[in-house]
């Protein structure tokens, strides 16, 4: 690399590292200040315990177990653990690497700490150090490992194991589980060829399927919980909107000051490729806030852990494969599952799913607007059950459901556009 391509490297890597070191900042700065306004740190310190020490269920709502101060704490160390990982290890800040850095922030609000996801970034350290892979494409996979989380926790903390068997079972197993994700999603890929983003969710819903059998072979079984908040938090959707506000200001900077290339792409089947930069991607992720946002407060629902989770891949994958064009028609179809079951459309629940079934975005770009409908209807139907094969042990649930639903669509299609194609 010449000086004058290593220079330019270097002055974008360092404007992506701070575009998403914003972020975990402003969550410190929200916490800290709504406990100087409310002056309850006895609360949060408790909250913040509670988050470290929580044992997963079917859903683990850290607003619930910890309250806003403490998950946003948690949220802005995981976050900014993360910008370390990607500024120490030189990856470059594509499409893929935002995805999952938005959504990793996301969970942190549902299932994951500073704690539990350690031993899955050490093990896949371990195999990227072992097989001199690029880290470019080894990065956004050990961060999307991270799913695996709940599995640290539930090692850690189950009541049939020591402390010390518990945390030993713990580390060796998210260990082993972040270094088999690399190879096995790059084997599973196949099976949906690409028509569901979270691909790495329906990796990691397998290898927790696999976890959750094994353990209740061995009689560490799982209960799971719902436990999600019910308060209608007023600052959550200030801080969004300040969110959106961080966007739209990154955009126009961006767009002024003619930066073109900071290696910025979106990725996957279908994937939506800005013509203006990454200008175009940062304002196409303030659409898919404004989005998201807008169906939550459309249905009169509330901004609990998994809605915040949903927004913020949502968000995430708007630099990887997402844009209004593609969404709506997958989440017009899962809105057309809950209205056909007669089911509340304001559920949290069922607001996350919306949310999440743009994971088979890919599916509208190449088989249309009905396949994307047909697609979201039917990740709706299967939402409910696919948990119930790994026990909460996924936080990425619905990566899961989509795969297994883009696997089986594309078959379908396929043959549909074949008969179409020799007609």
């Amino acid at each position: 690399m010449d000086a004058k391509r290593l220079s330019r490297f270097k002055d974008s890597y360092g404007v992506n590292c701070l575009f998403l070191g914003i972020f975990p900042a402003l969550f410190y700065f929200a916490a800290v200040t709504i406990l100087i306004v409310k002056n309850n740190f006895h609360s949060f310190w408790i909250g913040l315990r509670n988050i470290f020490d929580f044992t997963p269920g079917q859903v683990s709502d850290f607003l619930v177990i910890g309250g806003l101060e403490a998950s946003l704490i948690n949220a802005a160390l995981i976050g900014s653990l993360n910008v370390l990982v990607i500024w120490q290890s030189r990856c470059p800040v594509d499409g893929k690497v935002i995805a999952a850095f938005f959504t990793v922030l996301g969970f942190s609000f549902v299932g994951k700490t500073i704690f539990n996801i350690i031993p899955i970034y050490l093990g896949g350290w371990i195999y990227w150090h072992k097989n001199k892979v690029k880290i470019q494409g080894t990065l956004p996979v050990m961060m999307f490992a991270t799913s695996l989380a709940p599995v640290v926790s539930w090692l850690y903390r189950h009541q049939e194991l020591s402390a010390m068997t518990g945390s030993f079972m713990a580390l060796v197993v998210g260990m082993a589980l972040g270094y088999l994700v690399v190879p096995v999603a790059r084997r599973l890929h196949f099976f949906h060829k690409g028509h569901s983003l979270y691909h790495i969710g329906f990796c990691t819903g397998l290898l927790a399927t696999a976890v959750a059998r094994l353990g209740r072979i061995f009689n560490l079984g799982i209960s799971p919980e719902r436990n999600v908040s019910l308060a209608n938090s007023g600052e959550l959707f200030l801080l969004f909107g300040v969110i959106v506000f961080i966007l739209l200001s990154s955009c126009l900077l961006l767009k002024k000051r003619g930066i073109r290339d900071l290696g910025l792409e979106s990725g996957g089947i279908g994937s939506f490729e800005p013509e203006g930069g990454p200008g175009s991607i940062v304002l196409n992720m303030a659409i898919m806030a404004v989005l998201s946002l807008g169906y939550v407060r459309l249905v009169g629902g509330i901004l609990c852990g998994p809605v915040v989770a949903g927004i913020f891949t949502l968000i995430g994958f708007g630099a990887c494969g997402k844009n209004l064009s593609n969404c709506l028609p997958v989440m017009a179809g899962a809105i057309g599952g809950i209205i056909f079951l007669d089911l509340p459309m304001n559920d949290p629940g069922l607001i996350a799913a919306v949310l999440f079934a743009t994971t088979l975005a890919p599916m509208v770009t190449n088989y249309g607007r009905i396949a994307g409908v047909v697609a979201g209807f039917c990740h709706l139907f299967m939402i409910g059950d696919t948990i119930l094969l790994h026990g909460g042990l996924c936080l990425y649930n619905n990566g899961f459901t989509g795969g297994l639903v883009a696997g089986t669509l594309v078959s379908l299609f396929e043959r549909i556009k074949y008969k179409k194609s020799s007609c």
